[in-house]
C-alpha cells in the first residue's frame, strides 16, 4: 500500500461532521464543524483502499466519533463528501430450528435456512420440513391461504 499526496488539491480542505440521520429526523438540527487539514488516499492497483482526513490542529472532543455505512463522492479536483446511510434491520417474524422468516423494508419477504455443514446430507429433508413450518406459520397468522 502506498500513500499518495497530491499537490493538485487545495491546501485547506474542509471536512464536515454531520449528526446521524436518525438524530437529524428527531431533532431537526444539523451541527456542522469545519476542520482544515490534509486528505491522504492510499491506493493499490485494484482501486482506493483507504481515505484519511488529517486535521491541522487535532483537538480532542471537537467532533463526535462515528462509524457508519454510506456513500462517498470524490471529484477529480479533490472535492469530497460523505453521506451516511441508515441501515434498517429486520427482525425475523418467525424463527424455528434452522429457518427464519423476515418481512423486509425493501418490499421483499425472505426465508433463511441455515444448516451446519455436518447436516449437509440431510439438507433436502430439512428444506422440506422448514418450508412446511413457514407455510404453517403464514396460514396460522392469516397472511396467506
Amino acid at each position: 500500500m502506498r500513500r499518495i499526496f497530491s499537490s493538485k488539491w487545495p491546501k485547506n480542505l474542509s471536512f464536515f461532521s454531520l449528526k446521524n440521520s436518525n438524530e437529524m429526523e428527531n431533532n431537526n438540527e444539523i451541527k456542522t464543524t469545519t476542520l482544515s487539514g490534509q486528505m491522504v488516499i492510499s491506493q493499490s492497483e485494484s482501486g482506493v483502499d483507504m481515505i484519511q482526513g488529517l486535521p491541522d490542529n487535532p483537538v480532542p472532543e471537537q467532533v463526535k466519533p462515528f462509524s457508519c455505512w454510506g456513500h462517498m463522492h470524490m471529484l477529480s479536483n479533490g472535492m469530497f463528501d460523505f453521506i451516511s446511510r441508515i441501515r434498517k434491520r429486520n427482525k425475523p417474524k418467525f424463527k424455528k430450528d434452522y429457518v427464519s422468516l423476515s418481512f423486509c423494508f425493501d418490499g421483499y419477504d425472505r426465508i433463511y435456512i441455515t444448516v451446519p455443514s455436518i447436516l449437509r446430507d440431510q439438507l433436502p429433508k430439512i428444506i422440506r420440513k422448514s418450508s412446511k413450518q413457514v407455510i404453517d406459520h403464514l396460514i396460522k397468522e392469516g397472511i396467506c391461504q
